[in-house]
C-alpha cells in the first residue's frame, strides 16, 4: 500500500464557520457605525438649534429696548415672554399686554411696577435640550 500524505487545506466546514464570523463582525460593524451616524446627526441639528437660539437671544439683548420693539421683535419667531411677577404675557403692536399664564409666585400689590420691567424670554423649544432662557429688563 502506497502511504499518501495528507494536504493541509480547508474543510467544507472550517470555511463555512470562517464566512459566518466574518459576516457577523462585518454586521456588526454595520450597526456601530450606523448608529454613530444617527447619533452625531441628532447632536449636529441640536448643535446648530442652540446656536440659533443663541443669537437670537444676543440679538434681542442688543435691539429691543421698548415693549413694542419686542413684540416686533417676537412676531415671527418661537419666542415666550414672561413678565417676571406677573406670567406669561402676549404683547401687541403698541405695547400694551395680555396675561396669558398668571405666575403663582406673583408680587404683592405693594411690588407692583405700574409697567413691567423685567423680562424672562424663552428662545426656541422644538428641538429637545436646546431653548435658550434669557432676563432683560426692557425700560
Amino acid at each position: 500500500m502506497q502511504n499518501k500524505m495528507k494536504r493541509p487545506a480547508f474543510t467544507l466546514s472550517e470555511a463555512m464557520v470562517g464566512l459566518l464570523i466574518i459576516s457577523c463582525t462585518g454586521m456588526a460593524a454595520m450597526r456601530f457605525t450606523s448608529s454613530f451616524l444617527k447619533n452625531k446627526y441628532e447632536r449636529d441639528i441640536q448643535i446648530s438649534a442652540v446656536v440659533q437660539n443663541m443669537n437670537i437671544a444676543e440679538a434681542l439683548r442688543a435691539e429691543v429696548k421698548t415693549l413694542p420693539q419686542l413684540y416686533e421683535f417676537s412676531k415671527d419667531k418661537d419666542i415666550k415672554i414672561w413678565a417676571v411677577g406677573i406670567g406669561e404675557i402676549e404683547l401687541s403692536q403698541t405695547g400694551e399686554y395680555t396675561v396669558t399664564n398668571s405666575e403663582s409666585f406673583s408680587f404683592p400689590k405693594q411690588l407692583e411696577a405700574k409697567a413691567p420691567r423685567l423680562f424672562k424670554i424663552e428662545i426656541g423649544g422644538n428641538v429637545p435640550n436646546s431653548k435658550i432662557t434669557a432676563v432683560v429688563r426692557i425700560n
